[in-house]
């Protein structure tokens, strides 16, 4: 009897369910942080493409101060289309994660004071849209058709 017990090499059953559930357990954990991985890479993705386009914004204005705001505060804002800083040579294509090209996009520009603006990106993707800040684009063609025709 103790020859056929030395011998014997197999797992019994509750072994084996034992290593199956550490395994599930162990596997959901990857799972979840993969999962947060995936999801701050893609907020760092769309934060950079955000930063660009401002800094696009920046420089187009600096080659075009006549386009600031005048007066302070955020009822005299400028609203720049991301068509416009792409048609004028600032900024190529902007894509979302999958190489699709996003949809539209502006920078909206405020004077706190004398020489001090805020710049404010929305974009807008087929999987992304900026938080907290919308883009009214039929206002700045507006704009921009009058400020062509003088």
């Amino acid at each position: 009897m103790k020859n056929l017990l030395k011998n014997n090499k197999g797992l019994t059953l509750v072994e084996l369910l034992a290593v199956i559930v550490i395994i599930g357990i162990l596997s959901s954990l990857a799972v979840t942080a993969i999962s947060k991985l995936l999801d701050r890479s893609t907020e760092n993705y769309y934060k950079d493409q955000e930063d660009n386009i401002a800094l696009a914004a920046q420089t187009y204005t600096n080659d075009n101060r006549n386009l600031l705001p005048f007066k302070t505060g955020s009822d005299n804002s400028v609203t720049i289309k991301l068509e416009t800083l792409q048609k004028t040579g600032y900024i190529k294509t902007v894509k979302d994660k999958s190489g699709k090209k996003c949809i539209s996009g502006c920078v909206k520009i405020t004077k706190n004071s004398k020489e001090d603006y805020t710049y404010k990106t929305y974009l807008e993707c087929d999987d992304y849209k900026t938080k907290g800040y919308i883009c009214i684009t039929w206002v700045v063609s507006i704009w921009q058709s009058y400020y062509l025709a003088l």
